[in-house]
């Protein structure tokens, strides 16, 4: 019970088992759950009586700790400074910083030492309190004696000077009380010191816990109105507390605790303050935070004087605190290799090659999602397998994107309806969280019939990618947000993105830049922040849309392996959008239930078919994107003008080239740059656009007749894409 030591060291309440045998009790002798989780007090270790009040407590424990500890002889003398507060559980030992109140009343009762015998023996035998333990004062001069006191109950959403004015009438009534039944007044104490009594009393009653606070109305004295003072019993703890003078402070602990309890963590990697409800994530801005705290302070007298603190006094010490906050890593919610899985308002539906089921968040399955989701705020109806081959206006207006008609299903050819096949297989991809180094693409949305010079864009590129953030979160760059050579590309990033959305991306945009990103893992780095790094398995997908062609080259094996393009056609346009088309008012917007229910029936069907086929891709003759992709007018002009020039001769090298393009400007310069490297790859891109009878051989970095040359042409594999 109470730890032995030598030589005079300080000792130390150790806590017992909560379980005893009383064979003076009835029942099974042992203390009643209620009884153990409402009636403990804190307990204090200390070898000083200077700045008690800033004493943090090393425990909370019960009336059978003290019994056990007081009557054990382990060297103590009548200068112990353990001591316990009775009244309940504190933050530190000054009265201000109480948490809860144990139902319990501890005061002394002075008298000389021939009688305390006989006082003791009157203080047992009274008849309408429940005494429930008496003990040797530390002074020697009297008895500490412990009574009950109102019902225990958390502090929290309470004036402290309300829970004084209710103690002091309790207390009053017990000094009314004793005065007239046994002719003693009791002394006022906050602080209980433990010496050392071999006959200490305890009642059977707290064994049994079966003891009761009774209000003698005979003796009950109120000095002060406390209708309004009762203590809510589900009242909550406050982030501050009352110091001595009864004005409101802030502390990092109770703070700290209090945040921790309404469900607050700090994401080690992001430093981001993060809220928890039931699996969903709200993130919160540090500015925000002072706006969450005012709708806990409690209508009381002091709540004027917290609200000006929150707003102007506290403000930097609440961010500073929240820093101290230890940091965690969050487990976000990601797709297996074998399911998806998409959150709804109803649950979390999980999605197989060939069924789906909805979950309940608490499944343990399912990991964390961030807020913001618009799939959460819908329920998702799982309907019979003929109403999911309906197609709704979602499906109709991605098909009809790609395919270039509004033709019935029935009547497609068979490459539009494998291309339509292909373009679900895409949205799956993009939906699923999950990535494997074999299947990691960048996807490309592009427009069909593009030239770089006149791009009319409204294809419907865009509207795809906000019908798949409807299910997933997504970090957006515009145009003129990428630079591979910019560290802070990836500014913006949260662990929770599962796609990185590049949105019309310029003509000549590096597509190699991307390699990295698509295949290893990404660093991020933001202003004023820690870089992270997410790893592959962690990091999000890449999507880039572009109304420019976009170059290939068909030998680039590399590079084809980690890219995926899907034109879009010429069918939505400016004289034909989604919504005149089909009416009801703008997409998202203006949707129905019905209509959302429609766009995430065929998400599901996307996913079905990626599980089931993979990244389907779409075969594109090219030749027409490499040429517009490279030759304007006065570009296209000056090479007409040099294979004119050529026309005679039966080979020529990139010297060669270049040196019939300078003769035209004496040399003096271009009206274009023409380097090596650009020369190469436009004159091969020219070659095959108009089919001259040209052919490169590698080996010898020469273009040949064909008809000269007897050698098989070798493809340059030095084309970005």
């Amino acid at each position: 019970m109470a730890e032995q030591k030598k030589g005079g060291e300080a000792q130390s309440l150790q806590t017992p088992s909560i379980s005893y045998d009383n064979s003076n009790s009835k029942g099974n002798g042992k203390l009643s759950n209620n009884q153990i989780v409402r009636n403990k007090f804190s307990y204090f270790n200390t070898q000083s009586d200077d700045y008690l009040d800033n004493l943090t407590p090393e425990k909370n424990v019960t009336l059978l700790d003290v019994f056990e500890y007081v009557r054990t002889d382990n060297g103590r003398d009548n200068t112990s400074h353990d001591m316990v507060k009775i009244q309940g559980t504190f933050r530190k030992a000054h009265d201000s910083t109480i948490i809860s109140t144990s139902g319990l009343m501890q005061f002394e009762i002075k008298c000389s030492s021939e009688f305390v015998d006989k006082l003791k023996s009157d203080l047992i035998n009274v008849k309408d309190i429940d005494v429930l333990m008496v003990f040797k004062n530390r002074a020697n001069d009297g008895l500490n004696v412990i009574v009950p006191s109102s019902e225990a109950v958390e502090i929290g959403n309470y004036d402290v000077g309300k829970y004084r004015d209710s103690n002091n009438n309790i207390f009053n009534m017990y000094d009314e009380y004793f005065f007239r039944n046994i002719g003693r007044r009791i002394k006022k104490t906050d602080r209980c010191y433990l010496s050392h009594d071999p006959n200490i009393y305890i009642s059977d009653k707290v064994q049994a816990g079966a003891w009761k606070y009774k209000q003698l109305s005979e003796y009950w004295k109120e000095t002060k109105d406390i209708a309004h003072s009762i203590v809510r019993v589900d009242a909550e703890p406050l982030f501050y507390s009352i110091d001595y003078k009864g004005k409101p402070m802030l502390e990092p602990l109770p703070f700290i605790e209090f945040m921790i309890n309404k469900g607050f963590i700090r994401e080690r990697e992001s430093d981001n303050f993060i809220k928890i409800e039931n699996k969903i994530l709200k993130y919160f801005p540090k500015e925000e935070i002072p706006n969450f705290l005012k709708k806990f302070v409690p209508d009381d007298s002091l709540q004027n004087e917290v609200l000006k603190c929150i707003s102007h006094k506290w403000k930097i010490q609440i961010m500073d605190f929240m820093q101290l906050m230890d940091g965690q890593e969050i487990k976000y919610h990601r797709d297996t290799a074998d399911a998806k899985y998409i959150p709804f308002e109803n649950g979390v539906l999980k999605i197989t090659k060939d069924s789906f089921k909805m979950l309940d968040y608490s499944d343990d399955e399912i990991g964390f999602f961030p807020e913001g989701i618009e799939s959460m705020n819908h329920k998702f109806i799982i309907l019979p397998e003929v109403s999911i081959k309906y197609e709704g206006k979602p499906k109709r207006f991605i098909r009809y994107a790609m395919v270039g008609n509004d033709k019935p299903i029935s009547e497609l050819t068979g490459k539009e309806k494998s291309d339509f096949k292909a373009a679900c297989s895409m949205v799956g991809y993009l939906i699923d969280s999950h990535k494997k180094s074999s299947e990691a693409y960048c996807i490309i949305l592009s427009d069909e019939g593009s030239n770089d010079v006149a791009n009319a864009g409204g294809r419907g590129k865009t509207l795809l990618l906000e019908l798949i953030s409807k299910v997933r979160t997504r970090l957006y760059k515009g145009k003129n947000d990428w630079r591979k050579d910019d560290k802070f590309a990836l500014a913006g990033l949260q662990k929770h993105n599962t796609l990185i959305v590049h949105d019309d991306v310029p003509a000549g945009y590096d597509w190699i830049a991307n390699y990295t990103l698509i295949t290893g893992d990404m660093v991020v780095r933001d202003l004023y922040k820690s870089p992270f790094v997410l790893k592959f398995k962690e990091s999000p997908k890449i999507v880039v849309t572009t109304n420019n062609a976009v170059r290939y080259n068909e030998n680039a094996d590399s590079t084809n392996r980690r890219y995926r393009e899907y034109k879009f056609s010429k069918f939505w346009n400016i004289n034909r959008t989604p919504s005149e088309y089909f009416g009801g008012g703008d997409f998202f917007d203006d949707w129905s239930e019905q209509d959302w229910q429609e766009a995430f029936d065929f998400l599901v069907e996307c996913v079905q078919i990626y599980l089931n086929e993979g990244v389907i891709p779409i075969k594109y003759d090219k030749t027409f994107d490499n040429y517009v992709a490279t030759f304007n007018d006065v570009r296209e002009q000056e090479f007409e003008r040099i294979f004119n020039e050529l026309s005679s001769e039966t080979e020529f090298n990139v010297t060669r080239f270049r040196e019939i393009h300078m003769q035209k400007h004496h040399g003096n310069g271009a009206d274009f740059n023409l380097s090596t490297v650009k020369a190469r790859d436009s004159i091969n891109h020219y070659i095959d656009y108009h089919k001259l009878d040209w052919e490169y051989i590698r080996s010898e970095k020469v273009w040949r007749r064909a008809c000269m040359s007897g050698l098989d042409s070798v493809p340059d594999n030095s084309l970005p894409f």
